[in-house]
C-alpha cells in the first residue's frame, strides 16, 4: 500500500467541494445532494466545510506528529516521574503554531 498524495492541499477553485493537491491532481470530492432529502443550501454548506477538513489534512497530520514528537522534550519526566518544564520557546510554541494554523484552515469559510 502506498502513502497518501503528497500535500498540501487546497480547495479547487472550481469547486468549493473538491479537493486537490499542488499539481492540482484531485484528491477528493465531497459529493451532492438530493434536495429532496434535506435542504439543499445546508448540504452544500456542510460539503464545503468536509473539503476543508479534508483539504487541511496533511497539515493536521504534520501538526500532530511534530506535537508528539516535541512532547517528550518539552515536558519531560523528572527522575521522580513526574512531568518537568522543557523547551517551550524553541520546540513547544512552534508546534503548537502549526497546529492551530492546520485547525485554522480546516475549520473556517474562505471565499
Amino acid at each position: 500500500m502506498s502513502g497518501h498524495t503528497p500535500g498540501p492541499w487546497s480547495i479547487s477553485r472550481y469547486s468549493a467541494t473538491s479537493v486537490e493537491a499542488v499539481n492540482q491532481r484531485g484528491v477528493a470530492s465531497t459529493g451532492g445532494y438530493q434536495s429532496n432529502m434535506i435542504d439543499a443550501e445546508v448540504l452544500l454548506a456542510e460539503n464545503e466545510a468536509n473539503a476543508r477538513l479534508i483539504a487541511a489534512a496533511p497539515e493536521l497530520l504534520e501538526a500532530l506528529k511534530k506535537m508528539l514528537r516535541t512532547h517528550t522534550t518539552v515536558i519531560g519526566t523528572a527522575d521522580d516521574g513526574s512531568a518537568e518544564l522543557g523547551n517551550i520557546e524553541g520546540e513547544w510554541m512552534p508546534a503548537r503554531a502549526q497546529a492551530v494554523k492546520a485547525i485554522a484552515k480546516a475549520t473556517e469559510a474562505t471565499r
